[in-house]
């Protein structure tokens, strides 16, 4: 008798430290399998707000002693400014004496190599923390992108390494990554009506869309990686071992979720009906007649229907 295979239903989320109250107000209504604290230093940074160290260092380690299923925390990294007069080199440097404090502190942080930082700065990370991190990369072209990681790889895998804003099937498949973060599975969708999850560009669009179909997208993209990558992430469990450092027994690569608690999020991280999601898309061009959401998602008969274009 075949045994069913039992697929996660429970994504992995990344939680920024400026909305970690927001966070905690909505997490009764998650079914999540684990999270991971990320500074906000580019949120602030955006905002023209400061994160103080110290009071970041306190909160992660209150968090390290009561959060469970708290599974990693990036270091608070310092973004270049040049109208402000921080270059790339001085951010390096702030941020590697912040990541140095924290690790002083008893806090495991993982630290951030951006693009344009000196390339002795990755070197560093890479030779003296356990697992690093490549950012600075949301907004750019694709192409420039992949080249970025690229380069990085080939000066410092194999290495457990973390990409911020890595959302695309390529880049994930690409490059043995230990771990990458969907930033754009809200605000996609309910903004500007690209759902991954249906192929791109749809007319279902707004706040009140369940966005559970986008939180099963990247179930399915983690575990495709997961096949992918088995051998290399053995490749590093090994040498995780051989450096003195535990393994967190986590399946890897995983897919997390940068989550915005606005409340839109609340349906697609509720518990999920193992037998099936209900996710229902609501048309913001509703009317009377056939929508073309209508048609797509119609029972067809074997040869008909349209595709969305």
């Amino acid at each position: 008798m075949t045994k069913k295979v039992q697929y996660e239903t429970r994504p992995s989320l990344l939680v920024s430290y400026v909305f970690l109250d927001m966070f905690f107000d909505a997490r009764g209504a998650y079914d999540i399998r684990d999270w991971t604290l990320d500074s906000g230093a580019f949120t602030a940074w955006s905002t023209g707000k400061a994160i103080d160290l110290e009071a970041y260092i306190d909160k992660c380690l209150e968090l390290i002693a009561t959060e469970k299923n708290l599974v990693e925390i990036f270091s608070l990294d310092v973004i270049s400014d040049k109208k402000a007069g921080i270059t790339p080199e001085k951010a390096a440097e702030q941020s590697l004496k912040n990541t140095e404090r924290m690790w002083e502190a008893g806090v495991p942080a993982i630290p951030t190599f951006h693009i344009g930082e000196p390339e002795e700065f990755l070197f560093h990370i890479a030779k003296h923390y356990p697992k690093i991190a490549l950012g600075g990369i949301v907004g750019l072209p694709p192409t420039k992108k992949k080249e970025f990681v690229k380069e990085c790889f080939a000066r410092v895998w194999p290495k457990p390494i973390h990409g911020f804003g890595i959302v695309s099937r390529d880049m994930i498949l690409g490059f043995p990554f230990h771990s990458t973060d969907a930033t754009n599975w809200e605000l996609q969708p309910c903004g500007f009506g690209n759902w991954k999850a249906f192929g791109g560009k749809m007319s279902v669009r707004g706040s009140t869309q369940n966005l559970r179909a986008e939180v099963e997208h990247y179930l399915r993209l983690e575990r495709e990686a997961q096949r992918r990558w088995e051998k290399e992430m053995k490749k590093l469990e090994v040498m995780w071992a051989a450096n003195g450092f535990d393994s967190d027994d986590k399946k890897r690569p995983d897919v997390k979720l940068s989550v915005l608690p606005t409340g839109q999020e609340l349906k697609a991280l509720a518990p999920v009906d193992k037998k099936r999601p209900d996710i229902k898309l609501v048309s913001a061009r509703q009317r009377e007649g056939t929508t073309r959401e209508d048609r797509a998602f119609a029972p067809r008969g074997r040869g008909k229907g349209r595709k969305i274009k």
